[in-house]
């Protein structure tokens, strides 16, 4: 009686965990990553939905693995392993490739998935076979043997969901704001955007969409690490797209809008040609964008014959502090890393990281 009450309660357990994990990793971590996922496998026909979502495929998850025991009765220190097929299913459905654009991409899952579906076949079988003949402990409840086995084996495969599934940072964070973008909520898709610490073509792409929908892409767009060069702003399935954005109107803003292409010219660094272009769209005698600004004191510093005379003394000051800063950086040898050097880089992206002088001089 007291072996069926163990068992009992460590089923329960592993039960409860998964079923929490599962939920709180869909619904909290992978919600956007599964309504890219519905979005791209459905052609866009039909819409995820965060909360259902998550609810249903746990159910779903916890129905499978009650299928499997009730086929393995494996009821002992091997019971965690009837949570594997859904904790693969887990994995697979959340492991869609950062590379995709047009397509459900899962990389090497479709070959993976069978040949671990053959070990767990396997492990089964070898648990099935020796389970009778394993002795029965003494101990009971949270401090049974049995209970603390399974448990580990619960942690070492939940484990595996956050190694092999997409946990890709900057993929999480364009699809939070695709998502966001797709519901009008253009506010919070541009705060997500402004807090990343990491970046990639696509996201930096997706962030200047998104800032151009509020008209603040020369004012906010250099304030967050952006791919250098203007690729990142080119429209392209292969370097720089959106997931779910309408694609006619993200191609026809990247190739005709004035800010995507003065934007262009600075991530390029042609400087010449933005400041010429610069005076057809904007009235110099009106207050500019701050990174416009910023890159006309850049260019009339660099420029022996600038096209425009721009002037302001406040930002200039700024400029010189910021480039003397620079050169005391510079000045340290490439193959020599001092405290001081390091206190010197960790000030100038401090004080200047949001600056266009800070990207300038960094992609030189």
């Amino acid at each position: 009686m007291n072996s069926k009450v163990n068992s009992f309660t460590m089923r329960l357990m592993c039960r409860i965990v998964f079923a929490v994990f599962t939920f709180c990793y869909l619904y909290f971590y992978q919600a956007d990553v599964m309504v890219v996922s519905q979005h791209l496998a459905s052609g866009g026909q039909t819409h995820y939905v965060p909360l259902a979502g998550a609810v249903l495929i746990t159910m779903a998850l916890l129905l499978l693995q009650a299928v499997v025991y009730k086929l393995t009765r494996l009821y002992k220190r091997t019971h965690a392993l009837t949570y594997m097929p859904s904790v693969l299913v887990l994995i697979f459905i959340t492991s869609i490739s950062p590379q995709v654009s047009t397509s459900i991409d899962v990389g090497g899952w479709w070959i993976a998935f069978p040949v671990v579906l053959a070990v767990f076949a396997v492990l089964v079988y070898l648990s099935v076979t020796y389970q009778p003949l394993t002795p029965e402990v003494k101990s009971s409840g949270f401090t049974s043997h049995v209970m603390w086995v399974n448990l580990l084996l619960m942690f070492m495969m939940l484990l595996c969901v956050a190694l092999f599934a997409n946990t890709d940072e900057p993929f999480h964070r364009q699809a939070r704001m695709e998502h966001l973008l797709t519901e009008q909520k253009v506010d919070e898709a541009i705060a997500v955007g402004q807090q990343a610490e990491q970046t990639s073509p696509s996201l930096t792409f997706v962030r200047a969409y998104a800032l151009t929908l509020n008209r603040q892409l020369g004012e906010k767009f250099f304030e967050t690490p952006v791919s250098p060069g203007s690729a990142s702003l080119t429209y392209d399935s292969l370097h720089a797209h959106s997931l779910m954005l309408p694609k006619a109107r993200v191609q026809k803003i990247s190739r005709k809008g004035v800010d995507f292409v003065l934007t262009k010219f600075l991530l390029d660094r042609k400087l010449e040609e933005f400041a010429t272009m610069l005076p057809k769209y904007y009235d110099l005698s009106k207050p500019l964008p701050k990174h416009y600004r910023e890159a006309l004191v850049v260019y009339v510093h660099v420029s022996r014959h600038p096209v425009l005379n721009f002037r302001n003394h406040q930002l200039e000051k700024e400029y010189d502090d910021f480039i003397q800063l620079r050169r005391q950086i510079k000045s340290v040898q490439a193959d020599v890393t001092t405290g001081e050097d390091n206190a010197r880089r960790m000030v100038l992206k401090q004080k200047y990281g949001k600056t266009y002088w800070y990207y300038y001089e960094m992609t030189a």
